[in-house]
């Protein structure tokens, strides 16, 4: 018998991306922007009154072993009123790991806890009625595990040898819709 596991998962990679893809078929672009903060976490009211300054989709964001907030604003379309309306969100996961790398906590305009984000929930359930106004107060803790999941040593496990490159990249996918099939949606958030 042939060994063809390597040709079968390229394929299903390739289905699922399909699939992926087709689940928010309707995409619109929310506006970002950040706050990067110096050193430590800082409490939430804080942050909701920061200095944010947009900043560019697919940009690099945070030294290793740092906090940026992020604002997530943008408009629902009108049409998609009685929809499951969701805020697709990608702060630089990488998807073939679950942790150890970048992460994100949600909050609402008003300063109350929503969902983490990780590389396997990236969706923010947002009002299909209301503007959406996000934060999210982003970890930017670099992937210090090599491909062979093994801890060589590397300057980036700590804060004063990791540099100033980014670690992560925002990659803000806009608000996604996706019908309820039979008016059930996802558990959570």
């Amino acid at each position: 018998m042939h060994d063809d596991h390597v040709l079968i998962e390229q394929r299903l990679h390739r289905v699922l991306a399909r699939v992926r893809h087709a689940v928010y078929s309707q995409r619109v672009p929310l506006d970002v922007a950040a706050w990067p903060v110096n050193g430590e976490p800082v409490p939430v009211a804080q942050a909701l009154s920061a200095p944010y300054a947009a900043v560019r989709v697919g940009g690099a964001w945070g030294p290793p072993w740092t906090t940026t907030w992020f604002r997530v604003k943008g408009a629902v379309p009108e049409d998609w009123k009685g929809r499951r309306v969701e805020a697709l969100v990608d702060i630089g996961f990488d998807p073939d790991r679950t942790g150890f790398h970048a992460e994100g906590l949600v909050y609402a305009a008003d300063g109350s806890p929503v969902k983490g984000l990780n590389p396997r929930s990236q969706w923010v359930h947002v009002p299909d009625d209301q503007p959406v106004e996000l934060y999210i107060e982003a970890a930017a803790n670099p992937l210090i595990l090599t491909p062979d999941n093994l801890f060589w040593p590397t300057p980036f496990g700590d804060r004063d040898t990791a540099g100033a490159g980014g670690a992560g990249d925002i990659r803000g996918r806009g608000v996604g819709a996706a019908p309820r099939p039979g008016g059930a949606g996802r558990a959570g958030g």
